[in-house]
Formats: C-alpha cells, structure tokens, sequence
C-alpha cells in the first residue's frame, strides 16, 4: 500500500492509492501529488520508478540502506537522500538514511 496526498487547486486529501490509479492521479497539470512509501519492497520501488520515469541509478540509490547524503539532478526530477541522527540514550545514536524524489508534480 501506498500512502498519498493528492493537492488539486481546491483542496488536500489523503487517500491509499494501489499502483493502477496513480497514473490516473497525474493527469491533471496542476495537480500535486506525495507518495509516502516507507520501506518499499524492490519491486514496488522499481514499479514507481518506471511509472514517473525515474533514472535507474536513482532508484537503486534510494533501494540501498545507508546512502551517503546527496542530491542528483535528472532531466525530469532530484533525487535526495539524507541521514537522520536521534539520540536514542547515552551515549547511543541511532541514525537511518531517507530518499526522496521530487519533480514539478510529484514529491
């Protein structure tokens, strides 16, 4: 399952999107749509990535745990990827590596 966010002129909402209808969803220019994808299995990651053409390096970078911090840009979108740090107790840190795409539509 997919998280989204779809923003159109008039509103915001929430909704639970499966693969088939996030095509349909970017079909409005002036739409802005958020994919919350936590943990995606590969093969989701790989169907997102083919469904906004998404650079194949992209992809794999955002697939790997412990990315090093970077932006990428592409013909048709960034990619990001960044480490974020919590102190979990002393002197204990827990840090993970998060990855994000963004285009004129899509985050």
């Amino acid at each position: 399952m997919i998280r989204t966010m779809l923003c159109t002129e008039e509103y915001c909402t929430r909704h639970q999107l499966d693969r088939a209808a996030i095509g349909a969803v970017q079909d409005n220019e002036h739409d802005l749509l958020w994919l919350d994808l936590e943990a995606p299995p590969a093969e989701e990651l790989q169907l997102i990535g083919e469904e906004f053409a998404f650079h194949e390096l992209a992809v794999e970078d955002a697939s790997r745990p412990h990315q090093r911090p970077k932006i990428d840009r592409y013909d048709n979108f960034y990619s990001w990827s960044s480490t974020i740090s919590i102190m979990t107790g002393r002197p204990s840190v827990s840090s993970s590596t998060n990855s994000m795409f963004s285009s004129v539509k899509t985050i």
